[in-house]
This record gives structure tokens, C-alpha cells and sequence, in this order.
């Protein structure tokens, strides 16, 4: 590690984040946008209102890290050390980001824009997704056990090719589950 910063507030200031240690931290109103976070790690931080939009993940650690209101288009979550991986997201936009084969059982996103995401062989067991538009999410070996999908919209997944058990899903998504099946619903 380059530097460490234990309980520091940046706010709308610039600062070199990769190879860098950041614990209980908190990042607000900055642009990150296509910035390098490659080797840092991230230890009870938060993020608020930041752009992080096509930041370079390699090897970066999250631990318990919350992100509000954050612009998030484009991150590959998937390169990021998978050992403790631990993410929250209130009103974020992760649309065309990936979470490919990430363990982030119980990770809560609340409100956010999750169009084009990737959660392939991903493990999202008791997670949160609460009011979320995942219009063109990919699920495909994901375990969504325990998952409460029951206030989000426009998700399609398979459950022939998911773990499902116990999701709670409200019955007007249920064609989410069953739409490869070409079913018409009526009431």
C-alpha cells in the first residue's frame, strides 16, 4: 500500500485512490469517472453522491462499503478481490455493470437502476433488492435463495437455470419467473 487514511472526509476534492488503504472513510460529490482503484482497499466507507463510472476494479477490496446516490454505470465488480467482498447500494445506477460469480449473499440495492447487470454464477442468497428495475439483468446460475425480489420490476429469470428456493417475488412479477413459457395471465 501506497498510503492509508483512517476515518477522513473527502469532499469534492481529488485523490490518487489506487494502491491506497481507506478505513471508515467517506467520499462525497466526487468524480471518480474512469479513475483507477486497482489494489486499494475499502474498509466501512461510503460514497455519496459520487460519479464511479467505469472505475478500474482489479484486485480492490470492499468491505462493508455503502454507496448512495452514486452513478456506478459500467463497474466490473468482478475483478475486485472476491475475499470479504461486502456492498450496499441506496439510489445508485449500476446499469451495464457485472457482479460475475461474486459471493454478495445479502447485499441490499434499494432503488436503483439495475438495467443490463450481470449476476451470472453470482451468489445473492437473502439479498435485497428493494424497488429496482432490472430490465435486462442477466441471471443464469445465480442464487437468489431467500432473495426479496417482491418490489422490483422487469427482471426475467429462469428458474430451471436458477436456485430459487424461498425468493419472494410479488404475484405481478411472477411472469418474470415464467416467461419462457410463453404463459398468458389473467385475473
Amino acid at each position: 500500500m501506497n498510503q492509508s487514511y483512517h476515518q477522513q472526509n473527502f469532499i469534492d476534492e481529488s485523490i490518487t485512490i489506487s494502491k491506497t488503504e481507506f478505513e471508515a472513510c467517506t467520499f462525497k460529490n466526487i468524480n471518480f469517472s474512469d479513475c483507477d482503484f486497482s489494489n486499494a482497499v475499502f474498509i466501512d466507507c461510503e460514497f455519496i453522491q459520487c460519479n464511479l463510472s467505469n472505475i478500474k476494479l482489479q484486485n480492490s477490496s470492499f468491505k462493508g462499503v455503502h454507496f448512495v446516490d452514486c452513478k456506478m454505470i459500467g463497474c466490473l465488480f468482478d475483478k475486485c478481490n472476491k475475499f470479504g467482498l461486502s456492498l450496499d447500494f441506496v439510489k445508485c445506477n449500476l446499469r451495464n455493470s457485472s457482479f460475475f460469480k461474486c459471493n454478495i449473499k445479502k447485499t441490499k440495492f434499494e432503488q436503483c437502476d439495475l438495467r443490463e447487470i450481470d449476476f451470472t454464477e453470482s451468489n445473492l442468497f437473502d439479498a435485497k433488492f428493494l424497488n429496482c428495475d432490472l430490465l435486462l439483468a442477466r441471471f443464469e446460475n445465480t442464487n437468489i435463495e431467500k432473495a426479496d425480489l417482491s418490489s422490483s420490476v422487469n427482471y426475467n429469470i429462469d428458474p430451471t437455470m436458477n436456485k430459487i428456493n424461498n425468493a419472494i417475488v410479488s404475484f405481478n412479477s411472477l411472469d418474470g419467473f415464467l416467461q419462457k413459457y410463453d404463459l398468458t395471465f389473467v385475473r
